[in-house]
């Protein structure tokens, strides 16, 4: 596991995080699934089909990244048992929870240089097993 590889994790960890922040503002704000609009006399092709229909667009995606995070991140937990208890939390709140790192300074009450640190030996080991 490199370092490229856990960034790349952690960037579909945030892309995630920003369609389920679509996804509540189609569900929070009124609109529609596809489904609730069969029989409601809603013409063909109207702005709320088209909506609903980029909506449900958006949910399948969701429903796909979701899934290959999932096996990221089982193959990322795996490769983690060679690390320490403190280097693996390290790793699993700025990879995996996209966590900053002065949010994991409060977190795990240690300085910003032990948190680089950690992290720093982690990815050396993380390199070496995977």
């Amino acid at each position: 596991m490199t370092e490229q590889q856990l960034n790349t994790f952690r960037s579909k960890r945030r892309e995630i995080d920003h369609m389920r922040h679509r996804l509540d503002s189609f569900v929070y704000g009124g609109m529609p699934s596809g489904t609730q609009l069969t029989g409601v006399g809603v013409q063909h092709g109207s702005r709320v089909e088209q909506e609903a229909e980029r909506a449900e667009r958006l949910r399948t995606l969701y429903a796909e990244q979701i899934a290959a995070y999932d096996a990221d991140g089982l193959q990322i937990e795996t490769e983690m048992q060679a690390l320490t208890p403190d280097e693996r939390s390290v790793i699993r709140g700025y990879y995996m929870d996209a966590l900053t790192v002065r949010q994991l300074c409060d977190c795990l009450h240690f300085s910003e240089r032990h948190i680089y640190r950690l992290r720093a030996a982690a990815i050396e080991k993380l390199g070496k097993t995977g």
